[in-house]
């Protein structure tokens, strides 16, 4: 899994109540899904988890449960809106992934150089 069940809980779904199963399940979810559609471009799974995967999962993550929660489709129309963007923006941004149209940066703990994963099974460092 590329986030945790709190992460999930504190970053995105503030203010919301949820079972421990099923936010556990909406993160296995999408991090399937990460892994299924960019596997084909980069090993998966992703380890170290590069910030934009963990936060791919997060988004992802987030939709499965607006999908599958009926107290969060009866929020307003803003909300509702503001959480569909977000699902919106997280898919092209994983079709951009898997098609290559983007890279996947991470930083490299105790270093200036940074990880950029250029293609399937290779990587490259740059220093920033």
């Amino acid at each position: 899994m590329y986030c945790t069940v709190d992460e999930l809980i504190n970053e995105r779904l503030t203010g919301e109540s949820y079972d421990y199963i099923s936010v556990e399940r909406a993160i296995i979810d999408a991090s399937d899904t990460i892994d299924m559609r960019l596997s084909g471009y980069y090993t998966t799974p992703f380890n170290p988890v590069p910030a934009s995967i963990r936060r791919l999962c997060l988004d992802l993550a987030c939709c499965n449960l607006m999908r599958t929660n009926k107290a969060m489709l009866a929020q307003s129309r803003d909300e509702l809106a503001s959480t569909q963007y977000i699902c919106d923006k997280a898919e092209k941004d994983l079709e951009k992934l898997a098609k290559g149209k983007n890279n996947i940066t991470q930083q490299r703990r105790g270093t200036s150089r940074i990880a950029v994963y250029s293609g399937k099974d290779s990587y490259m460092y740059v220093e920033e």
